[in-house]
């Protein structure tokens, strides 16, 4: 299955809509991410127990991957993971967190897809791996200025869990918030 591209702008969109909220309006992004996250829950509930009452569904149904169809969609863990990051750490870590979400997983699937030739875990693939190491790379020695080790440190463990779990979007803000939290 190719790469759904409108899924893939509004999973970009949406990080960088709260990652300027994080800049502009710091004390409001956690509230903003568990309101977000109430409404896609309940867009969600009445999704799988209610369909008939959704409209447009033709539109939502082509964002839904295969496996989410009887399921909650990576929306909600990508809101819940990012609710979770924001009671860890704050400011510009929590928003590296955002942008890493965002970009480095977005081009870890966009390189994956597109020349990857060595599957690892879950279909991921190595070359999809080493994009998302070098997009979280950039992101936090850049924003965050935490020195090579460090940033090796924390881009590795980001890439074990972008490569390990089947929930990514809700665990990459996870731990990512708990090694920030240790190190900055």
């Amino acid at each position: 299955m190719g790469i759904n591209w409108k899924r893939k702008a509004i999973h970009v969109l949406s990080a960088i809509g709260f990652f300027l909220i994080c800049q502009y309006r710091p004390t409001l992004v956690g509230r903003v991410l568990l309101l977000t996250f109430f409404l896609v829950l309940t867009w969600e509930i009445i999704r799988l127990k209610l369909p008939k009452y959704l409209p447009g569904k033709d539109l939502w149904l082509g964002l839904l991957k295969r496996e989410e169809r009887g399921t909650l969609s990576d929306a909600t863990f990508f809101l819940l993971g990012l609710w979770g990051a924001s009671l860890i750490v704050e400011g510009e870590a929590f928003g590296v967190l955002i942008l890493i979400l965002g970009f480095a997983d977005l081009t870890a699937e966009i390189v994956g897809r597109t020349v990857g030739r060595f599957r690892l875990h879950n279909g991921k693939s190595l070359e999809g791996a080493l994009a998302f190491f070098v997009i979280t790379s950039f992101l936090l020695y850049g924003m965050l200025s935490l020195g090579t080790l460090k940033t090796a440190i924390v881009s590795f463990a980001l890439t074990l869990t972008e490569l390990l779990t089947v929930r990514d979007n809700l665990w990459i803000p996870l731990v990512g918030a708990f090694f920030l939290k240790m190190m900055v």
